[in-house]
């Protein structure tokens, strides 16, 4: 009966979802969601430091990076300015800030964060990609569209991360300095990226938390062919639980790709792109094999830590869709 129950349970996962493995106008949506967005402004965060402070504001966390305003790019901390993260591992902080009545400037200013201690870190790809024709260049995408460049088509660049479904946060070099701006989605030209069928086929199955932050739920439901449940459970006390509860209302498409060598974000092998509706989530993926009797297990990187995930090797009991 539980087998019969995980079958029906993988069989109706396999409707409610689009292929991963399909091609063509999905694989635009899913090269956005492996670089993944690098801040949202709904996250940002407003700072007022009213501190007697003239700072130097640079186009990338260095102080050999390129500067605005002709070198002398400078904010008050005196006044309020909007946070939008901090480089991992070190003190720059990336910010946004009134230099007109019309216009902004987002850069990078060097800050022991005393006043400022819960900037949450970014989380910044590194995806090398061509530029498919002539774009702008700005610092300043919510308001003036300032160009502080100008990128021609054929030039590479490091995109750091997507700004919703309309830029993409990019470094690049002006004047020989590094420099991070914004640039239209629409002027590169996204990468193939072969989606690895072999390793989802290896996840195919249901797989239970077994330690870690619970990234993919109490339990997930995978398919090969590109569908995911994350499940719930009532049975808290077991690890990984024995009685799984799939979230049937919110099916998700996912797919596996290799990790780009210029990646900063993850430390594993493969990457893992969660798709639901229009959201996009990126995680690192890693294997460990079975030993000791032990079952196989997964681990789904986010940031400094994540999750693992043990597979089944007695069927768990799973709710059937009514």
């Amino acid at each position: 009966m539980r087998k019969m129950a995980m079958v029906v349970a993988l069989l109706m996962l396999v409707g409610l979802c689009p292929m991963a493995r399909a091609e063509g106008s999905g694989q635009d949506s899913a090269v956005m969601g492996y670089v993944g967005e690098c801040f949202a402004w709904e996250q940002a965060q407003e700072a007022d430091p009213q501190l007697p402070e003239m700072v130097p504001v640079y186009a990338a966390p260095s102080e050999g990076a390129w500067r605005g305003a002709n070198g002398r790019a400078a904010v008050s901390l005196t006044e309020s300015l909007t946070l939008l993260g901090h480089e991992p591992d070190s003190d720059w902080l990336l910010i946004e800030y009134d230099i007109s009545p019309t216009e902004r400037r987002i850069g990078y200013i060097y800050s022991h964060n005393h006043w400022s201690p819960w900037v949450s870190e970014l989380s910044l790809s590194g995806i090398g990609m061509r530029l498919a024709e002539d774009a702008t260049l700005t610092d300043d995408p919510r308001a003036s569209v300032r160009e502080i460049a100008r990128l021609h088509g054929g030039d590479e660049v490091s995109v750091l991360g997507c700004v919703k479904e309309d830029w993409f946060y990019v470094e690049t070099e002006i004047d020989g300095k590094t420099a991070r701006g914004f640039i239209p989605v629409s002027a590169a030209e996204l990468p193939e990226m072969a989606i690895l069928t072999d390793v989802m086929d290896r996840m195919e199955g249901v797989w239970g938390f077994s330690g870690g932050a619970e990234v993919l739920g109490e339990g997930v439901i995978i398919t090969a062919d590109g569908s995911l449940l994350i499940c719930d459970t009532d049975d808290y006390m077991e690890t990984p639980p024995t009685h799984l509860i799939p979230d049937y209302d919110h099916p998700m498409a996912y797919a596996v790709y290799p990790t780009d060598p210029e990646d900063r974000r993850f430390w594993s092998k493969f990457v893992i792109v969660l798709q639901a509706e229009k959201d996009s989530s990126v995680y690192g993926l890693s294997f460990y094999p079975a030993e000791d009797g032990e079952p196989e297990s997964m681990h789904i990187e986010w940031g400094p830590s994540g999750g693992f995930y043990a597979r089944y090797d007695t069927e768990p009991t799973i709710d059937a869709r009514e």
